[in-house]
């Protein structure tokens, strides 16, 4: 009915690039039969509200980051594939960083292919004034304040910058130009952050907003919202 191919939404998981990067694959690809369930979706008595999430779907911000993610996962996914392989090629492990340092460095500019996408498929329009009274994407109208365009922009940047500094802990480097000392530290801090951070209990916050990009839809339990 809504001409789009049929697709399966993967449950996301923190620690699992590929699943993370298919989860958001698929909400992309079927982002316009999405909203349009949310919106024939019943409030019935008794039931969670489907309203946090449509809020979150027609929000500015997540269409734009939605448009991030599949410029950055698809590269990370790959480094996490060939680093998961019991027999590593170190050729291959050097070859996929760089182009997943590429990949980032792409994007952080602006210049990725769905952010390319999304701006082709954006229509803004604006009053005599000139001020901004109307963003469609798809034909779905989106929700956005004065300051959303630089928000999401900032927000893109910002994750590029932490995706590069953390990258950098895969980085290649020969030991044999550094001091014993260096070798003996080298790496230590940054394995006792991935250990802190998996050993530590993931807890669920609750939300206040749904159009935070952070937060997670109110009173909607983790496992409904990785399964979107």
């Amino acid at each position: 009915m809504l001409e789009e191919d049929v697709i399966k939404i993967k449950e996301c998981h923190e620690i699992r690039w590929l699943a993370f990067y298919k989860a958001v694959e698929a909400v992309y690809k079927s982002y316009h039969s999405l909203v349009t369930f949310f919106r024939k979706y019943p409030s019935a008595k008794g039931k969670r509200s489907i309203e946090p999430f449509l809020a979150m779907f027609l929000d500015y911000r997540f269409v734009y980051m939605l448009h991030c993610l599949m410029d950055i996962l698809p590269a990370v996914a790959q480094v996490s594939m060939i680093l998961q392989k019991q027999e590593v090629d170190i050729a291959s492990v050097a070859s996929a960083i760089s182009g997943l340092k590429d990949t980032i460095k792409i994007s952080k500019k602006g210049n990725g292919y769905h952010h390319k996408l999304f701006s082709e498929k954006i229509i803004k329009r604006r009053n005599e004034k000139g001020v901004l009274t109307e963003i469609l994407f798809k034909q779905v109208k989106l929700t956005f304040t004065k300051a959303t365009t630089k928000e999401a922009s900032e927000v893109r940047v910002q994750l590029c910058d932490n995706l590069c500094k953390n990258v950098g802990v895969l980085a290649m480097r020969s030991l044999s130009f550094m001091s014993d000392e260096e070798r003996q530290e080298y790496g230590n801090k940054e394995l006792e952050l991935l250990i802190q951070h998996y050993s530590e209990e993931r807890k669920v916050k609750e939300v206040t907003s749904p159009l935070s990009l952070t937060q997670r839809p109110a009173g909607l339990n983790g496992r409904c919202v990785r399964r979107l």
